[in-house]
Formats: C-alpha cells, sequence, structure tokens
C-alpha cells in the first residue's frame, strides 16, 4: 500500500483521515444489524401471537376439561380470544396485566401483577406470548401454591383433566 503514496506523511494523512469513515460505517452495520435482530424478534413474536389466535379459533373448546375458576394473566387479543371461548365454561375472577389500560373487560376486573389479592391454590392460564418464566415466577411469589399454566398447554390439551399439579413449572 506504501506504492500508492509519494512518502509516509501521505499514507499516515489517508489513514487518519479515512479511519473515521471506516468507524462510521462500522457503526452502522452494527447499528443496522441491531435493528435487524429486533425486526426479526418483533416479527417472531408477531408470528406466535397469530399462531397462538390461530389454535385458539381452531379449538374445541367443548373437549377441554377447565377448572371452575381461573385468572387469565394478559388482556391483549390473545386473552381476549382465549376469553370469549371459555367464558361459558368457568368463571374468569379477573385479568391480569403488566400495565393495564383499561379497568374492566366485559365486567370482569383487570389488574396489575401488584394488585393481586392474597389467595391461595388459584389457577392463572398466561396467554402472554413473552417471557412466561418471569411471570410465572412474579405470579407465584404473590400467591401461595399457585398453578400457573402457559396458555399453549392449554391449547394443546396436555393438562390433566382438573389441572392437579404444576407440571409446567
Amino acid at each position: 500500500m506504501s506504492t500508492l503514496f509519494d512518502n509516509q506523511n501521505e499514507l499516515l494523512q489517508y489513514c487518519r483521515k479515512n479511519l473515521e469513515e471506516f468507524r462510521i460505517c462500522r457503526n452502522r452495520i452494527f447499528d443496522l444489524e441491531k435493528r435487524l435482530v429486533k425486526a426479526r424478534t418483533e416479527q417472531e413474536k408477531s408470528n406466535c401471537r397469530y399462531r397462538t389466535l390461530l389454535r385458539i379459533c381452531q379449538s374445541d373448546f367443548r373437549t377441554i376439561t377447565l377448572p371452575k375458576d381461573i385468572i387469565i394473566y394478559g388482556i391483549g387479543n390473545v386473552g381476549k380470544t382465549f376469553y370469549k371461548n371459555i367464558k361459558n365454561k368457568c368463571q374468569i375472577k379477573y385479568f391480569v396485566e403488566t400495565y393495564p389500560q383499561e379497568k374492566v373487560y366485559e365486567d370482569i376486573p383487570i389488574i396489575s401483577l401488584d394488585e393481586i389479592e392474597p389467595c391461595e391454590d388459584a389457577i392463572f392460564v398466561v396467554s402472554a406470548m413473552y417471557d412466561y418464566e418471569r411471570i410465572r415466577c412474579s405470579i407465584e411469589e404473590r400467591v401461595i401454591n399457585a398453578k400457573v399454566f402457559p396458555l399453549d398447554a392449554v391449547l394443546e390439551e396436555c393438562l390433566p383433566k382438573s389441572f392437579p399439579d404444576n407440571t409446567y413449572k
């Protein structure tokens, strides 16, 4: 490369001038890669949400045995669609939402995780499509003997008929 320049000073000047451009390009590439990863993650969440909505719509809830009372974690499209399919099969005590935007949905209270009443043996179905383990742990910290199940498990009918234990920890 030194043959392209008349002397070392010209080479050094060229490097100094273009090094900043190189750094800028590298930073742009890094930022674009991060955006791409984020977009793919968001797309995966959307795909998961649509697959779950489709599974809810295709499920025959007449064949699924649900406990008498349940609590639904998540009041987005998935939680609402699940609720509409089971509302005549069991009692929904309330919905839990990380940041509730409403207080009530179809006469059922919507509360935040911090507002969960002290109780024992409550059964939660988590309709949220993200971070199931964190949600499960948060519920179990607040509710003694909580039984927490992902909605997918209910839809797969993998649960025993009466939800006897917390198999899906």
